[in-house]
């Protein structure tokens, strides 16, 4: 069997000093049917020059302005020549077996349009944590999965069949930072999404990173569950959206509140998920400390 072509897509933007292992856990894979597609997005510094210099065998696409993290995907996208798609951010690496664990997963799951896997978050003093992503049971369905708890916490740990995102379209270029999770539930809808438990990636953890963020990701996550519940596909879920922003706001509220006391943040938040669905944030209230949020 002709192993398939893999397109492997690193968006870039300012990170030539992080770029050269991240790279190279690349071209560690055990698996080397793969294409790789560098995407500077509007670089300021020598990003572009020091990628040129240092790696002229792989494809290199320089943007004249700024579009983003989804904007700079797409356009990785668009000469991709891969049966199968993998992104990965430019301050991540992959374990050597990664590619080829991936790649055998979604052969072997002709119905399955994603697989993802477990990583290990490197924390600032070198540590490593295992995180698991395992699926919970308590959600009837993959897709409801992903409306009260997000558990794919990073496309550097997932491979999508391209005909899947041809067929449920590219990354929405208006998100920042949940273009991702907005992508996860069109494929969701249209196919199978797979768990690999195995540990394949290091990603690494930058402490300032939610603090700067944590606005714009509650103005972005709204968005999102409002883009999903407009659409069609939307109709199984419809009468849960209350109930779902509410807990996204009760999540965001106790995520943010771990690493900054933004009393402001906290009382918007607390109010967002009493207007959402007062009957089901009572509930949460009342069974505090009995079970997981």
């Amino acid at each position: 069997m002709i192993a398939p072509l893999v397109s492997v897509i690193i968006p870039t933007y300012n990170r030539g000093s992080l770029l050269r292992e991240t790279i190279e856990s690349v071209l560690q894979q055990t698996y080397s049917n793969y294409e790789l597609i560098i995407v500077d997005d509007a670089s300021s510094d020598d990003t572009s020059a020091w990628i040129a210099e240092h790696y002229p065998q792989f494809t290199l696409l320089i943007l004249p302005t700024n579009l983003g993290s989804a904007g700079a995907r797409n356009v990785g996208l668009k000469g991709a020549k891969g049966e199968f798609i993998a992104f990965l951010d430019h301050d991540d690496r992959w374990l050597p077996e990664y590619l080829e664990v991936q790649v055998k997963t979604l052969q072997s799951q002709t119905k399955a349009v994603l697989s993802y896997c477990n990583y290990f978050e490197v924390r600032e003093d070198h540590s490593q944590v295992l995180i698991n992503l395992k699926p919970r049971s308590i959600y009837p369905d993959f897709t409801h999965h992903l409306l009260m708890q997000n558990i794919i916490h990073s496309l550097s740990i997932t491979l999508i069949r391209k005909t899947a995102l041809l067929e449920v379209g590219v990354f929405h270029e208006s998100l920042q930072i949940c273009n991702d999770l907005e992508l996860y539930l069109r494929l969701s809808r249209y196919g199978k999404i797979i768990y690999i438990p195995q540990s394949l990636v290091l990603k690494y953890r930058h402490g300032d990173n939610l603090c700067n963020n944590y606005w714009l990701w509650h103005k972005e996550i709204l968005k999102v569950y409002d883009i999903f519940f407009s659409g069609g596909f939307s109709q199984p879920y419809s009468h849960l959206q209350g109930q779902i922003k509410c807990h996204s706001m009760v999540t965001l509220f106790k995520v943010v509140w771990k690493y900054k006391h933004d009393y402001l943040f906290a009382l918007v938040t607390q109010l967002q998920a009493l207007q959402f669905a007062p009957l089901y944030r009572f509930n949460l209230l009342s069974t505090r400390g009995k079970k997981k949020v």
